[in-house]
């Protein structure tokens, strides 16, 4: 089995030892807001041990990056890992095409540009309509994606050992040819002149891309990734409106050690407990740092 993580996913995760933490400081005391280190300082870096270290789930939003993850993969390390994509393409510009018929024909290009898991395992989805409105800005890493009951699509992506990147740094797209019941819809929306971009967005509020085998996480290029309508008359594009990407981490195995796990999605992260005694010494964990400007 071929396995590659890569850095530029969401889900970028890591292990650390626990023991030591890196404090760099100036001689000269400085004043907030003003330059804080001098191009002349004497910069002192000190390694401080610390015990007791614990870690903390921070609330993570996920909506509005660059990048959504979509997939499933069993780590040995970090557990079981589904993640699950959220969608919502973009509803064409009055007047920006010709004709818009119910045998118009709908195509969901994603983009993608790095792989978690297996390179070379197959992983299957299917496109299923979201079954409630959301907002991709108040979307966190924890939050229940409104899988629905109606699959407009469904893709698989195999092997991407081979795939060379482009210009943009996507490896590779696959495209989803939406069911005519969806273009149905979309034509409708397209077509309605009352209250349009509101009733587009709380009528079809997207798709929801779900995992359906386990091999394999993508993270997909949201910027690049469109909706290309195909008419009897003409064929534009329409970028992605709105995405986010939920996990859901089972089966998550001990340490052995003294080790932790962090996470980029912030389900893991170091905790430190920092205080200021009486006479303005810094404390970390019950370490004193003295009075040193950090």
């Amino acid at each position: 089995m071929n396995v590659r993580k890569m850095a530029q996913l969401p889900l970028m995760v890591a292990v650390i030892t626990i023991g030591a933490l890196w404090v760099s400081g100036c001689k000269d005391s400085t004043i907030v807001g003003g330059q804080i280190v001098q191009p002349t300082a004497d910069v002192q870096i000190d390694t401080i041990p610390l015990s007791n270290l614990s870690t903390v789930k921070l609330p993570a939003y996920t909506g509005g990056l660059s990048h959504f993850s979509a997939g499933s993969y069993n780590d040995q390390l970090f557990g079981n890992v589904k993640a699950t994509g959220l969608v919502q393409p973009t509803l064409a510009g009055v007047g920006t095409l010709d004709t818009l018929t119910d045998d118009s024909k709908i195509t969901l290009h994603l983009y993608f540009s790095s792989v978690y898991g297996d390179t070379a395992a197959t992983q299957s989805y299917d496109l299923v309509e979201a079954s409630a409105p959301w907002r991709g800005r108040e979307w966190k890493v924890d939050s229940a994606p409104p899988v629905g009951s109606t699959v407009v699509g469904s893709f698989s992506v195999g092997d991407v050992n081979s795939l060379a990147t482009d210009s943009l740094g996507d490896v590779d797209s696959v495209s989803v040819t939406l069911s005519q019941d969806w273009v149905h819809q979309y034509r409708q929306a397209y077509y309605n002149s009352t209250n349009r971009d509101s009733s587009y967005i709380y009528n079809m509020p997207g798709f929801v891309v779900v995992p359906k085998s386990e091999g394999k996480i993508l993270a997909f290029d949201a910027t690049n990734s469109h909706l290309e309508v195909v008419t009897p008359k003409d064929t534009a594009s329409f970028f992605i409106r709105d995405w986010a990407y939920s996990v859901d981490r089972t089966n998550v195995p001990n340490l052995s050690g003294n080790k932790m796990r962090m996470y980029s999605t912030f389900e893991s992260v170091p905790k430190f407990d920092i205080s200021v005694t009486s006479d303005n010494s810094v404390n970390i964990n019950g370490v004193s740092l003295g009075t040193k400007s950090l």
